[in-house]
């Protein structure tokens, strides 16, 4: 009885280990590249095992080696697939679809085996999909990559599984293990070596290390050694249940952490897989014993699950704090791109007018002199009464500016302004369309799309508030954009059109303080109902802020201003500009070649702020160093790398690091460079005079013997 309550607990704390390590890849996997993590990691593991075991790995035989060589394959590729998914989802989302394996071993088997899947199997491996549906679509029924990643990864366990059982039949589990540990080092270091710097080991932080000692040890080498102890005392089903718990805690310590953003969704999608691999492993035989005493400790474990899975929900996860009508919503920092408010950010919406925003950044950055004019053309205004857009009232032959244009485009969202700004600058509708979606590619974004320039409804027309964020971000570092963004009211260069910010206007006319906004562009067609895409200046540090598919109501007009003041006013109440780090804070050190001293340290070159949550915990900043050694001679302030700052996942900002002092060149180096400047040439000079004298010498005495040869001849 207490072998068996030993085993439980080592079972119970192999889960635990292995499910808080998904949170410790995480942010171990943000400051070193998954091939040297795991290179390090399997080589400690070997190193461990070898140790604890090595009367048992002595005895290793040639036969052993293959299925180790494959063992070590399979569980290299399924390592580095799953590392490589962590860093694009989270820890629970990773740790929740690695466990699909349990109900994949089964149907692997049956192809491998010939072993045919019972029925609760097949049923598990159905009920699986459903839930990694419920976990991995959005609303648009897209994968996220990094979940695609996790289910192949989690597809390569159930292969190294298989292909440990094969072997495992030839010989000790504790050999199989020692060698795929031993083989799996071996492939992280190629592939370490050929795809990444390995050399960034030397230059991360001493807490990295200790984060790789916990996965080497704890999650590798000790929760295998609990494992193979534990299910000798257990029976096979309530082992492999208490095992599958890994998945579970793997959420907790991700919503402990902050790093999970738990929506009802994902919840019963994870809860829809933990009873997948519930049944998957057990065939549910242990409640055949004292049924009734066992279904109640089911519905208890199943409620408290539930409790874990819906309780704990992050203040950002879906704007819970803000009372928006807006479908979408995001506001990012306008300097770094940190996302602080997201809700169906990513989620496809149409854009409506704001398309116009990136009209006019396209114009503007072909454009030399906005000053410079030009005549509107019949192509200007065709289509714009017919499709039913607004207009600047521009009439056929009239002279305007470029400014004039991008005006007309930004203050009244006139259409024929940006007709006439496509035309004059491309030539056509078509080529200046081509540019947009040039400009939107160069930014990095795949979830928009335009047909047009003034965003009238196209169903192949879409962005996302993401993109429009990053869009709105990247424009307004132009100065001219800002111009004509930042404008409330405007009159033509020929003094024929005066417009005024509509969506401003009214608000403040309904007496609506919007001060915060410092400029906007707004839209609305019938599917994209209303959208605006603002800049807002909050403490004097400014954000950009878009809302989507906003609805005006009884008792709620100007839905998109409101939205984005209520928005503004969040981030206002929960966030401020902290200063993270000053200039010259000493920050590591570089090595030296051919110096006086070995090392010298290095430090910010200015102050790094970040917009940070109030009362923020400061070991959530995270440091990535990129340093490459010096030779001397070295300059004070010198740069020596960068260092990327990150917030938990996000990364804030990359800085320089510049050396503190200069360092000349040691004595030896002096010396022997002077060896070389000196003595080296003076060694060349006698080399080629005694080569010279040879020469002469040689000459010399030809000629002698010629001579003699010749006063020889004479006597005869």
């Amino acid at each position: 009885m207490k072998k068996e309550i030993l085993g439980k607990c080592m079972l119970l704390m192999s889960a635990l280990i292995w499910g808080s390590s998904f949170i410790v890849m995480k942010n171990a996997v943000d400051f070193i590249s998954p091939f040297t993590l795991l290179c390090i990691r399997f080589v400690l593991s070997t190193i461990f095992i070898s140790i604890l075991f090595f009367n048992k790995i002595k005895k290793i035989k040639k036969q052993d080696l293959l299925g180790g060589f494959l063992a070590g394959l399979a569980l290299f590729s399924a390592f580095s697939i799953q590392t490589f998914g962590l860093q694009l989802t989270t820890p629970g989302k990773n740790a929740f679809l690695t466990a699909v394996y349990c109900t994949i071993v089964p149907l692997l088997s049956w192809l491998y085996f010939k072993k045919k899947p019972d029925k609760a199997q097949i049923f598990a491996a159905i009920l699986c999909f459903i839930g990694v549906g419920f976990v991995s679509l959005d609303s648009s029924l897209k994968v996220n990559l990094g979940d695609l990643y996790t289910l192949i990864g989690g597809f390569l366990y159930a292969v190294h599984i298989i292909v440990c059982e094969k072997a495992m039949k030839k010989t000790s589990p504790i050999i199989i293990t020692a060698l795929q540990f031993a083989f799996a080092s071996i492939f992280s270091f190629i592939a370490a070596s050929l795809f990444e710097d390995i050399s960034v080991v030397f230059h991360i932080d001493s807490s990295i290390y200790l984060q790789i000692l916990y996965l080497a040890f704890f999650a590798t080498t000790l929760c295998y050694l609990f494992q193979n102890v534990g299910q000798k005392f257990v029976n096979e089903n309530i082992a492999a249940l208490l095992l599958s718990l890994e998945s579970v805690f793997g959420v907790f310590f991700s919503i402990l952490f902050g790093q999970e953003i738990m929506t009802l969704q994902i919840g019963l999608g994870f809860m829809i897989i933990f009873i997948s691999v519930l049944i998957s492993e057990t065939k549910l035989s242990f409640l055949h014993r004292g049924r009734k005493t066992m279904i109640k400790k089911l519905f208890t474990i199943t409620l408290s699950l539930m409790m874990i899975f819906t309780s704990f929900v992050p203040v950002f996860a879906e704007g819970e704090e803000v009372n928006i009508v807006g479908q979408y919503g995001i506001v990012i920092d306008k300097d770094t791109g940190q996302v602080l408010y997201n809700k169906n950010a990513h989620d496809k919406m149409y854009p409506a007018s704001i398309t116009k925003i990136l009209t006019c950044i396209v114009a503007i950055e072909m454009l030399d002199d906005l000053d410079k004019t030009a005549t509107i053309t019949q192509s200007d205004i065709d289509t714009v009464w017919e499709t039913g857009a607004t207009s600047a009232d521009f009439t056929v032959g009239e002279v305007v500016t470029y400014r004039d244009m991008l005006m007309g485009a930004m203050l009244p969202s006139g259409a024929d302004a940006c007709r006439a700004l496509a035309n004059n600058t491309c030539g056509s509708q078509e080529k200046f369309v081509e540019k947009m979606n040039q400009l939107v590619k160069k930014l990095g974004l795949k979830d928009s799309h335009f047909v047009n320039t003034t965003g009238i409804h196209d169903d192949d027309h879409y962005t996302t508030a993401y993109d429009m964020a990053k869009i709105t971000q990247y424009a307004l570092k132009n100065k001219k954009f800002v111009e004509v963004f930042d404008r409330y009211q405007y009159t033509s260069s020929d003094g024929q059109h005066q417009w005024v910010k509509k969506v401003i206007y009214k608000s403040k006319r309904d007496h609506i303080d919007t001060s915060m906004i410092e400029g906007c562009k707004s839209g609305y067609t019938s599917k994209a109902q209303s959208t605006l895409s603002s800049l807002l200046n909050i403490n004097d540090h400014h954000y950009v802020c878009v809302v989507g598919f906003s609805k005006n109501s009884d008792g709620y007009n100007h839905c998109t201003v409101n939205d984005t003041l209520a928005l503004g006013n969040y981030v206002k109440d929960h966030y401020s500009v902290a200063n993270i780090i000053k200039k010259d804070t000493k920050m590591n050190s570089v090595k030296i070649k051919n110096g006086q001293t070995n090392k010298v340290d290095v430090i910010t070159e200015k102050d790094i702020e970040a917009v940070l949550p109030n009362n923020y915990n400061p070991s959530d900043i995270k440091y990535k160093y990129h340093l490459k050694d010096l030779t001397a001679p070295v300059k004070k302030d010198q740069k020596a790398g960068t260092m990327d700052v990150y917030y938990r996942d996000t990364k804030l900002e990359t800085i320089s690091l510049n050396t503190t002092q200069a360092v000349d060149e040691s004595g030896s180096v002096v010396f022997m460079r002077k060896m070389k400047n000196v003595v080296l040439p003076c060694v060349m000079a006698v080399v080629i005079i005694l080569v010279v004298l040879l020469l002469v010498r040689k000459i010399m005495i030809k000629q002698r013997r010629k001579k003699r040869r010749q006063q020889r001849n004479r006597k005869k």
